[in-house]
């Protein structure tokens, strides 16, 4: 069986929630604040995706993600699925730098634009594809 971009991120992710409940720190080094990126840390608008606010919060995030990735990455070819998952971070990440004043830490917030590319995407597949 081949393994996919979906269920290897689905094992990031969950590997790295596991680091940020017992490093001490993990969680300060890749959550997303604006006063962070102004400084010259962009690293913070991708890695934000492997943080979360808590474990309910992962459960559903990567809930979410399996049930809406895994039919997406069938359908496109990998490198398009990855230019979704990455075009969809980068932008929730841009967003909420953008919208979010420097004290807030937006933690998980841009995984959350992620998901957004992920319905967008699924919907704009639907849409395309519908018989008329």
């Amino acid at each position: 069986m081949r393994r996919t971009i979906t269920g290897s991120l689905v094992f990031v992710i969950a590997a790295s929630y596991l680091l940020q409940i017992t490093v001490p720190g993990y969680e300060e080094r890749l959550l997303l604040n604006r006063f962070y990126v102004e400084n010259g840390e962009y690293y913070r608008m991708l890695t934000v995706a492997l943080v979360h606010g808590g474990f309910m919060h992962l459960g559903f995030n990567l809930i979410a993600l399996h049930a809406l990735g895994t039919p997406l990455e069938a359908y496109f070819s990998r490198r398009k699925f990855i230019a979704l998952l990455v075009i969809s971070l980068l932008s929730g990440s841009a967003l909420s730098v953008f919208f979010n004043p420097s004290y807030v830490y937006s933690i998980g917030v841009d995984w959350r634009g992620h998901l957004g590319g992920l319905i967008g995407g699924t919907l704009a597949t639907l849409v395309l594809n519908r018989t008329k």
